[in-house]
């Protein structure tokens, strides 16, 4: 069966499909009625030849309003809906599941799924249940009714839904009541307001200049990066998995969140969020930190990156309690964090496996400036390590 209609390609708040190809001929019919009834809908018809597929997966889950899921055994059995879907709930999406051939949700996606709302194509009044569930004042042109059928009151509804939300503007008619309403409203506030704005320049008081998202996220992430360091050593979270990488609630438990992939060509900003603390090792198990809360990683999950000292090569010392050196170890190579330690001073100190150059395989212990763990484009060191392809 070819493909009902072009995905959905543009800025707005959009669905994303989660489904089985194996159930292709169900599915297209289900979204075939959804399109027609003004929903922006966005499935793998999307993904351009050439294009990365997980980059784009997990792009379009990240700007979805809703993710809809057709579960089927099909489904149930396929790695990259698993891998979907644990993005989606990453990312704290709102999740509808229709199920198909009344199959039993069995397994990782009976946990996964414990909390989403549920219903299948022989429930009464399927269509209009579904619709509900799909939030259709952000994912439905119009609003929550379909532009094309909806008499006045309908249009009125949907107009003042989006207004609300912010996506859309007033549908035509309604701009000169909004405006009339919106200017009385800030003639009312500033007489109201009036007296605060001369005790404001009387007292010779400036508000406050307001910062940029990015501006306040970097801001954000320097404070948290300061107090992350101040006691506790940091690794980068080098896994290659464009899925992005588990964490899990303890040593081979069951998976509670994923830290989002970041690839060669992203932003400082954006690897940084790869960047995790180390707060205790368990095995091969670090329990970390991260922006998202805390959990566990498994270390071969984790690098950091050797850095060079004004002496020279960075040494590998052989205990940080005796700091007798082990041997040199060249600047900018990659390394694998095994434990860690924090010596009385309040120093963190790594120990590490290193994984190439002439010292490949040796281990031993790097104090907290011979190595690197912040993504920063100025760091000549990092650039030669992670960024390069493993």
């Amino acid at each position: 069966m070819e493909t009902p209609f072009k995905a959905y390609d543009g800025n707005e708040p959009c669905i994303f499909v989660s489904y089985s190809h194996s159930d292709r001929d169900a599915v297209f019919k289900c979204l075939a009625h959804l399109r027609s009834r003004g929903f922006r809908i966005w499935y793998d018809e999307g993904i351009e030849p050439g294009a990365s597929w997980y980059d784009v997966l997990a792009e379009r889950i990240a700007s979805a309003a809703c993710v809809l899921l057709f579960m089927s055994s099909h489904s149930q059995r396929s790695p990259y809906i698993s891998k979907e879907i644990t993005c989606a709930i990453a990312k704290r999406k709102h999740i509808v599941c229709v199920v198909l051939d009344g199959c039993e949700v069995e397994g990782a996606f009976e946990l996964m799924l414990c909390d989403t709302q549920m219903m299948s194509r022989s429930d009464g009044a399927f269509y209009e249940k579904l619709e509900k569930a799909l939030r259709p004042e952000l994912t439905r042109e119009g609003g929550a009714e379909p532009a094309a059928s909806s008499g006045s009151s309908g249009v009125a509804g949907a107009a003042g839904t989006a207004v609300a939300a912010g996506e859309k503007k007033p549908a035509p008619g309604w701009w000169k009541a909004w405006t009339a309403a919106a200017i009385l409203a800030c003639v009312a506030a500033v007489g109201v307001a009036g007296f605060h704005v001369a005790g404001v320049f009387d007292s010779g008081e400036k508000e406050p200049a307001m910062q940029s998202p990015e501006a306040q996220e970097a801001a954000s992430f320097q404070a948290d990066e300061k107090k992350a360091l101040a006691g506790q050593p940091s690794a980068l979270v080098v896994d290659p998995d464009r899925a992005g990488t588990n964490v899990r609630a303890a040593p081979s438990g069951r998976v509670v969140d994923v830290i989002p992939y970041a690839s060669p060509s992203s932003s400082d900003s954006v690897k940084k969020r790869r960047v995790v603390t180390l707060l205790a090792n368990e095995g091969k198990w670090f329990k970390v930190a991260y922006e998202g809360g805390e959990g566990y990683v498994h270390q071969s999950m984790l690098g950091v990156c050797s850095a060079g000292t004004e002496d020279g090569a960075p040494p590998l010392f052989k205990s940080p309690s005796t700091r007798t050196r082990s041997v040199r170890i060249d600047s900018g190579i990659r390394a694998r964090p095994l434990a860690f330690f924090v010596d009385d001073r309040g120093t963190p100190w790594l120990n590490v496996e290193i994984l190439e150059g002439r010292r490949k395989g040796a281990t031993g212990w790097l104090h907290e400036a011979t190595f690197l763990a912040i993504p920063n484009a100025e760091e000549e060191h990092y650039g030669n390590c992670w960024r390069r392809r493993r």
